[in-house]
């Protein structure tokens, strides 16, 4: 019913959105939290050097991210020039406003990139308005991913709004993780305190995405017990349990509490973001596989 395009989609697209509003998010805070006198400090006791590439550049990876999503979903059209239609001729229809939003969220982070790399300051009610208009669009994209599957009405196993609540947690931290792993090569990571809330930003998203997980495997049970076979004792049940869960839901869990419980433990930065960005596709692909 569905290809590896469209799984793509679903991951690239809600990833790349989720990093873009992240980003959003925490210039929002910025622009909102700076006073006249503190209008040079930054983030986590970054340098002004330090802010304006991991910003710049993480935007920029967030504009790519969502491009490679819009094309993977290009492709998957059997008629790629409806695209034009959408852009010729507006509506409200539930794909026109998954592609609006994931064009916004591509040009906004494109835009907040170059500023930030280029050293471009706006005025701050013009840098509060990019920014939010940025988070709003990201996370109406994050919601798309899913409300698109919903929209299948014979398929009983995507009829819940725990699936809305599942991917919107899990493009999160995705979004989270590839913000970290972006950190990290740009070498502005790890620094102690800003780790620190990160790794329990992590944490505290995996166990919603874990809540949502049950709750949909709940609806699942009852709703579409074949589906739930395959994920829960069938062929698709070691990607589920190991990479899903494992990965997905108890690595970011156990890369907060290992090193605040077990004395002189020290798990390398860059391993839990990379599960999870692992977990997040194999998420999408469990979900689309069994149908």
């Amino acid at each position: 019913m569905f290809d590896a395009l469209v799984i793509a989609y679903l991951f690239l697209g809600g990833t790349g959105a989720a990093l873009g509003g992240l980003l959003g998010l925490l210039t929002l805070g910025q622009v909102l939290g700076l006073g006249e006198s503190g209008r040079s400090q930054h983030l986590n006791g970054l340098s002004s050097g330090q802010h304006r590439r991991f910003f710049g550049f993480g935007n920029v990876l967030a504009a790519a991210v969502c491009l490679l999503g819009a094309v993977c979903l290009l492709f998957d059209m059997e008629r790629p020039d409806k695209v034009l239609v959408l852009l010729t001729s507006p509506n409200t229809s539930l794909v026109a406003m998954g592609a609006y939003s994931l064009g916004a969220v591509l040009l906004l982070s494109a835009l907040a990139g170059v500023l930030h790399l280029h050293r471009r300051t706006l005025p701050p009610a013009a840098g509060a308005l990019l920014c939010a208009a940025q988070l709003v669009a990201a996370c109406v994209t994050m919601t798309y991913t899913a409300l698109l599957l919903m929209g299948f009405r014979a398929v009983a196993f995507f009829q819940t709004w725990a699936l809305v609540g599942l991917f919107f947690c899990s493009s999160a931290s995705c979004g989270l993780a590839l913000a970290t792993l972006t950190g990290m090569v740009l070498r502005v990571f790890p620094l102690e305190r800003g780790h620190e809330r990160t790794a329990a930003a992590e944490a505290a998203l995996s166990v919603l995405e874990g809540l949502f997980l049950v709750l949909f495997m709940i609806h699942a049970h009852y709703a579409a017990p074949q589906a739930f076979a395959q994920l829960a004792t069938g062929p698709l049940a070691w990607a589920f349990w190991t990479v899903v869960v494992g990965c997905g839901v108890a690595s970011p869990v156990a890369a907060w509490a290992l090193p605040r419980f077990v004395r002189g433990y020290r798990l390398h930065g860059g391993l839990s973001p990379a599960l999870v960005l692992l977990a997040g596709f194999a998420l999408r692909f469990c979900v689309i596989a069994v149908v």
